[in-house]
């Protein structure tokens, strides 16, 4: 088959659009299933790039612009041209493309926190999505929540949804204490324990509350450990800076800002608890990485984050400060809690596999469902 896949994603470092695109190719390369795959991008020149321009069985394909009102366009005429016998796209789609489409949205999250997102790109997603959806032969998703969510929103045949789940990468692995601790002294500064969180910094991450429960956490237990967070700022950034700043324990909070993912694993591997208190998660891929290598994971009953992490993850209701701040300081006072969250969740983190995520995928491309009666 021909297979087209908008890669423009992959160029964008550290987004999860761009963790998964970027992963479900490598992996459809690696299934040496005797396909074509054409990549449309917008920086040819982007370094991650080069791996891909000598393969025999890829095509480099340059869009114009980044701009939707561009990209879109000019995506659906190369596909055309290139006689493609799919073509597979996240959350929105090409205009007048008229061949089979395969459309990958991890969740609605613009759905269920409107607030959180410019008007100009709600207005967007809401009809763009929506429209990819219903031309969609077959449409893809993370999570089974995920997937329930969508049926649900948009009336959709549960058979038209189906579910590939993402995985931690190789690279997520436990790095010894005496290679990861020099190495993240000299990139960041730190020494001595910390408690982490890794995600984009917006309002759908809870982090105000993450702050909330960590002063508690210190004027009760007196705990040496700093809070680490790691990420860049979202769509609309809110004050965290100021919200630290507020409590008692503002010298104790650290802001890394976006963190280059070769950097992740010491990163994990380090720290005494990771922390998530996502509010709305379609998967929650930074729990698998901290699981990965080798960290103990609090995070929320919320939304995929139950399903994902299974009986590997501390939970807490994603409002109560109180409960998180328990959450974290039982997990710090009792080692051998720590220690079989640890084994839980290096094994729930291996039960995740990227290359079982390419060959569903590619049986997802070869058997859509019927059309409807």
């Amino acid at each position: 088959m021909r297979i087209g896949i908008d890669f423009h994603a992959a160029q964008r470092d550290g987004a999860g659009n761009c963790t998964y695109i970027r992963n479900l190719a490598e992996h459809l390369l690696m299934a040496h299933s005797g396909d074509d795959f054409y990549l449309y991008v917008t920086d040819s020149a982007h370094p991650y790039l080069q791996k891909f321009k000598n393969l025999d069985n890829v095509r480099m394909r340059s869009l114009p612009s980044d701009y939707p009102l561009v990209r879109l366009p000019a995506l659906g005429i190369k596909a055309r041209n290139d006689r493609l016998d799919l073509l597979h796209v996240q959350y929105v789609a090409p205009p007048f493309y008229k061949g089979k489409l395969f459309l990958t949205v991890h969740d609605i999250s613009y759905i269920h926190y409107p607030e959180m997102f410019r008007r100009s790109e709600l207005l967007y997603l809401r009809h763009q999505v929506k429209s990819a959806l219903k031309r969609a032969e077959k449409v893809i998703t993370i999570s089974e929540y995920s997937r329930q969510d969508i049926v649900r929103h948009f009336g959709l045949a549960p058979t038209k949804v189906a579910v590939t789940y993402l995985a931690a990468g190789p690279q997520y692995h436990p790095v010894p204490e005496a290679e990861a601790k020099p190495r993240l002294f000299q990139r960041f500064g730190l020494a001595g324990p910390y408690i982490l969180f890794v995600g984009r910094l917006d309002a759908r991450k809870n982090i105000s509350l993450l702050i909330t429960a960590f002063d508690i956490l210190k004027q009760t237990r007196k705990v040496p450990h700093r809070l680490v967070l790691a990420g860049k700022s979202g769509y609309e950034p809110i004050a965290l800076l100021d919200v630290a700043a507020r409590t008692h324990s503002a010298a104790d909070i650290q802001f890394l800002g976006p963190v280059p993912d070769s950097d992740l694993p010491a990163l994990y591997s380090l720290a005494d608890v990771f922390v998530f208190p996502s509010l709305y998660e379609g998967f929650g891929l930074p729990c698998l990485e901290a699981m990965a290598c080798g960290c103990p994971v609090v995070t929320s009953r919320a939304a995929a984050l139950p399903e994902i992490l299974g009986d590997a993850g501390r939970f807490v209701h994603p409002l109560n400060g109180e409960e998180l701040a328990a959450a974290m300081d039982e997990t710090l006072s009792n080692p051998s809690l720590a220690e079989k969250m640890k084994r839980r969740g290096l094994d729930r983190a291996g039960a995740f596999s990227w290359t079982e995520t390419a060959c569903r995928t590619l049986e997802i491309y070869k058997n859509p469902p019927p059309p409807p009666a």
